[in-house]
């Protein structure tokens, strides 16, 4: 079951439950693994169907707009709304911190005797 849910196998059998592949085989039946599918009737939450080839090749998707997702997901108009990015510290060009770089400068000053 662990399979049927996750977002590769809902994005390559889409709406393909639909589809009758081969006479005598049942709607949703798949010709390269001899075995029909196992979940058929599922809707996309998060993504929706851009294109399909002729022959179901090629299937590209969209994300969403974030005012159709579904409610509670943290989403909301203005993108995620609760996301409140870290800022990093910000490294040094030689790669030292500024106070080991302020106490060599002032070694480098300090004639030697």
């Amino acid at each position: 079951p662990t399979l049927l849910n996750c977002v590769a196998y809902k994005l390559c059998y889409y709406r393909f439950g639909e589809l009758s592949t081969e006479y005598g085989k049942p709607p949703g039946y798949d010709r390269a693994r001899n075995v029909e599918i196992g979940n058929k009737d599922f809707e996309l939450q998060h993504f929706e169907e851009a294109f399909t080839s002729e022959h179901w090749i090629v299937r590209i998707y969209k994300v969403k707009d974030p005012d159709i997702l579904v409610p509670g997901t943290g989403i909301t108009k203005d993108g995620f709304a609760d996301f409140k990015p870290r800022r990093a510290a910000s490294p040094s060009i030689s790669g030292k911190s500024e106070s080991s770089s302020k106490s060599s400068k002032k070694q480098k000053e300090e004639p030697e005797m």
